[in-house]
């Protein structure tokens, strides 16, 4: 059986109806994946692969056993420390007058407690 022209141009039509309704949907689909992607997953890959990495480093540092890398956690502190140990002390002693000036200034509050600080908890 032979078709039409007229059935011919209906059915390219029709076929053309159809893929242009698939090539919609799949257009939407692809915009939402790309959007998911970017709203979702970019602004965190950045930071999740920082976190990972010092997470990886610490384990590594830690750990006594041999490890993945051929290095001992206490090699490769001494290693660490050998390499930055004025910037190792510079930075605890840092941390270490932060954290005085903090312990005295909540003594300071507990000793005061008209102070606007300790009101709060009052």
């Amino acid at each position: 059986m032979k078709l039409t022209d007229k059935q011919v141009e209906e059915f390219e039509k029709e076929s053309q109806a159809y893929m242009d309704y698939a090539k919609e949907k799949i257009k939407k689909i692809a915009n939402e994946a790309i959007d998911d992607i970017y709203i979702n997953i970019v602004p965190n890959a950045y930071g999740d692969a920082l976190t990972n990495f010092r997470n990886s480093m610490m384990e590594e540092i830690v750990k006594t056993k041999p490890s993945k890398f051929d290095y001992q956690g206490s090699r490769l502190r001494e290693l660490i420390w050998k390499s930055h140990k004025d910037e190792l002390v510079n930075l605890l002693n840092e941390d270490l007058l932060k954290e005085n000036e903090r312990l005295k200034k909540l003594l300071e509050d507990y000793q005061n407690p008209e102070d606007d600080y300790m009101r709060r908890f009052v």
